[in-house]
């Protein structure tokens, strides 16, 4: 540990700051918690008899019984959980919120309810280029490879004069 003497208040400190907390605030520790004492006084002074008692029976039960989230929130769904069937654009798609939790792509949940699973490496293709048009008659069921080249060839007609 490092120590040093502040610059303002002249008391050793340690750490990495050349000055102490307070001194770098502008607020010496002693003068900051003296005018704080004098604002609550003032305060007090302020209320009278029954809004002292009332504040007073406030505080004592706070302290008592203070109110514990972690309980009242147990066995509660998430205030941000999304029921099923919600949906959220992700990534330039459409995404469903299923029956397991799992968010999944509409076209995909389309294509699957009509036709069954998709294999393994395959893609569904929206034919029209419209990734938010989930008609069955616009999705088309394609490899990798053959998504990569529809692409390419969509690329390159968009380049040729």
């Amino acid at each position: 540990m490092v120590t040093f003497i502040c610059p303002l208040c002249r008391q050793e400190r340690t750490g990495a700051r050349r000055r102490c907390y307070h001194c770098t605030f502008g607020q010496p520790p002693a003068a900051a918690n003296e005018r704080t004492r004098q604002r609550m006084r003032a305060a007090h002074a302020a209320r009278s008899p029954e809004e002292r008692s009332r504040h007073a029976r406030k505080m004592h039960d706070a302290v008592r019984n203070p109110f514990d989230v972690g309980a009242y929130s147990l066995g509660r769904p998430s205030p941000k959980a999304k029921p099923v069937g919600s949906e959220r654009v992700e990534n330039g798609h459409i995404k469903v919120k299923c029956e397991d939790g799992k968010w999944r792509y509409r076209a995909r949940v389309t294509w699957e309810a009509a036709n069954g699973p998709i294999p393994a490496g395959r893609l569904v293709h929206h034919r029209n280029e419209d990734p938010f048009d989930d008609r069955l008659e616009n999705l088309q069921m394609v490899t990798r490879a053959e998504h990569a080249r529809i692409h390419m060839e969509a690329r390159l007609r968009a380049r040729s004069p």
